[in-house]
């Protein structure tokens, strides 16, 4: 963006066309996650979901932010759909709107998946552990 305002462009209005241009692409890829949705019923095997949180900066404060991502594994091939927002039930939501309702769910133990239908909680191995020494 630095580069494109040292044209003498003013560094907000490169701003606003990077939102402007990234929201008309948000919009259409939330019409095809509505399109795929179709395309893959009946053909899900399993819907891995994570969070994970970021932060972006403005004015030198941090707004901290937790991406919600649901890879899609089909007999067709795999597909991602993702939210960003609070790590709470809305932003999850969001994500799930978009998802078929067959297929098993893994996830981590985080408590929001615990209502899932046909859930599978994969719990990561820490590789220090075998490392620690007990007693």
């Amino acid at each position: 963006m630095r580069a494109i305002s040292s044209l003498n462009i003013p560094l907000g209005t490169v701003f606003t066309w990077v939102k402007r241009y990234g929201r008309k692409k948000y919009e259409k890829l939330v019409e095809l996650w509505g399109r795929a949705k179709e395309l893959v019923e009946g053909k899900v095997v399993a819907k891995v979901v994570d969070e994970m949180w970021t932060y972006l900066y403005k004015n030198a404060r941090a707004f901290y932010k937790w991406v919600f991502t649901c890879y899609v594994y089909t007999k067709l091939g795999v597909y991602l759909i993702y939210s960003v927002g609070d790590r709470d039930e809305s932003t999850f939501l969001e994500v799930k709107k978009y998802l078929p309702e067959e297929g098993r769910w893994v996830s981590d133990d985080y408590n929001l998946y615990f209502w899932l239908k046909d859930h599978t909680v994969v719990s990561p191995n820490n590789p220090n552990e075998s490392f620690l020494i007990k007693g």
